[in-house]
């Protein structure tokens, strides 16, 4: 499936479809970020730092 873009899986049409949205604003938000110069990219210890945070992220 090279150069066909995003795959995105959920367990509905719904949650798919919101992974989508979320991956296109995090791409856009990229592109923003290059323009402005070298991003500051995360280690993994930072990154592990975020998910723990955000783990729970809209589970009611």
């Amino acid at each position: 499936m090279s150069n066909h873009g995003q795959v995105a899986f959920g367990e509905n049409l719904e949650s798919a479809f919101e992974l989508a949205e979320e991956l296109e604003n995090i791409c856009h938000q990229y592109i923003n970020t290059i323009k402005l110069g070298e991003p500051k990219i995360l280690s993994s210890s930072e990154m592990d730092v975020i998910l723990e945070k955000v783990k729970n992220y809209k589970k009611g």
